[in-house]
């Protein structure tokens, strides 16, 4: 009985736990962000598709999982859309969903994916978006793609550019956003290796001229170099804050091992508007009181305790949708909803099962034990049936930049895991406390006849 008193106080500790995460005011727990995160469906958004030019050769899966990997960081990141859905589709595309989304500058700087560099332009700047063309130095012949070992133009119509340090240097995550000592805005990024010695001998022998960053063979920036940075971490300033979180944002995520272009780029309008995802929330509600009160009546005292743990369901699985940040579209809506109907499923399996051994004579006791024994291989076989699905959905969502079948697995896999403990352990630390109180004895409670059930002490 000891043992059964410690679960209920987890059960009860863990439904508190969840119920706070739960409220709508409850952002931030110990540090980590909670909130609930809408799909392109329900809020709209921005939709991208990104190809690798087909003069380029075909880039390899590890090329393309590293694209798709920086892209991600410069969507969820830079510029902080929460659970962008980025996947590479095909050889040559890599498909980028941003909820939320609708500033078109900050949609150009995802599709701005090339090649970044930092390199020599001589003793005249070249302004913001001016394009160039680049080379390699005779030590580095392949240091950007497309680029040749060649001499250098800066001041003609399309002006020729060498490469200093090539973007893959720039330390991934060390662009930041400062402040100098005057408390003008600055950034702090660090190159590595090969990088830093080719920009320390740069710098060394370039003092008071110009480095442009160039990004997809155009200029994002042209700072003047003020002294030898041979430490590795370098500081560009006399930019505006603005300027400086995209600077920053260029260097952290901007190098990638092939160039891509915007292949077609859209804004995305929600297609299911507010009415609606009030009517989905109130049918919901409606749905689950309508399987509670089922519950209740045709198992009486055991439909009670399974309407109590399938609350406790409800609250632990939306608090980890909450805290794992699951993006919630109507595909995924649709899954937890599916999860709730296989949570009574497997209380249903376990009831019936109690019943039959109440009808052949055995005592209450024995009963609720034997029957969540003897329905547990079909519950494990269900689940895992549906858990091996969900996985296997999710893979092919994810590959073929299907989100929403990504959505609908990803909610149905949390659900169907969570309404497995939820229906098994909670029910039956529940259906255990009942019997060891000895409070209700009568079979009348359990769904037996009286007649059929005499043997129940």
């Amino acid at each position: 009985m000891r043992h059964l008193g410690w679960a209920l106080v987890a059960i009860i500790l863990v439904f508190l736990a969840a119920l706070y995460i739960d409220l709508p005011g409850t952002t931030n727990v110990f540090g980590h962000n909670v909130t609930v995160n809408e799909g392109i469906d329900l809020q709209g958004g921005a939709r991208l598709l990104l190809k690798v030019p087909n003069k380029y050769p075909v880039p390899s899966s590890a090329e393309m999982d590293t694209a798709r990997n920086v892209i991600e960081q410069r969507a969820a990141g830079g510029v902080g859309v929460v659970e962008p859905q980025v996947t590479t589709v095909g050889d040559r595309y890599i498909s980028v969903e941003m909820p939320g989304l609708k500033n078109q500058q900050i949609i150009n700087t995802i599709g701005k994916t090339g090649f970044l560099a930092l390199t020599d332009s001589g003793s005249t700047p070249l302004g913001a978006g001016v394009k160039v063309k680049l080379v390699c130095p005779s030590s580095q012949p392949n240091c950007a793609p497309g680029a040749k070992v060649g001499t250098t133009n800066a001041t003609a119509k399309t002006p020729v550019l060498q490469v200093v340090a090539a973007g893959k240097y720039v330390k991934a995550g060390s662009a930041q956003v400062g402040y100098d000592n005057s408390g003008n805005p600055q950034v702090l990024y660090t190159l590595t290796g090969a990088g830093n010695t080719n920009w320390c001998n740069y710098t060394t022998g370039h003092v008071n001229q110009y480095s442009a960053i160039v990004l997809d063979n155009r200029v994002v920036s042209d700072p003047q170099i003020q002294g030898a940075i041979c430490g590795g971490q370098t500081a560009i300033t006399g930019v505006s804050l603005s300027q400086a979180k995209q600077l920053a944002i260029y260097l952290n995520y901007g190098a990638l091992p092939v160039p891509f272009v915007i292949d077609s780029s859209q804004q995305v309008a929600a297609t299911l508007g507010p009415q609606y995802v009030e009517l989905a929330k109130k049918a919901a509600v409606v749905g689950f009181i309508i399987v509670a009160l089922f519950m209740l009546l045709y198992y009486r005292l055991p439909g009670l305790l399974a309407d109590l743990a399938l609350v406790v369901y409800a609250a632990v699985v939306f608090a980890l949708f909450k805290f794992l940040g699951v993006t919630l579209t109507l595909a995924g809506i649709a899954g937890f909803v599916l999860s709730i109907g296989m949570a009574v499923d497997a209380n249903v399996l376990i009831f019936e099962r109690m019943k039959e051994e109440l009808r052949s004579g055995k005592s209450l006791g024995a009963a609720v034990e034997s029957g969540f024994r003897r329905a547990f291989p079909s519950i494990r076989d269900s689940n895992a049936s549906t858990v091996i699905t969900s996985i296997i959905l999710f893979w092919f969502g994810h590959n073929f930049a299907a989100t929403q079948i990504t959505g609908f697995a990803t909610t149905l896999l949390i659900g169907v895991i969570v309404s497995f403990l939820t229906a098994y352990f909670v029910s039956r630390t529940f259906l255990r406390l009942v019997v060891h109180s000895q409070a209700v004895k009568s079979p009348a409670l359990y769904g037996v006849e009286p007649a059929l059930g005499e043997n129940v002490a």
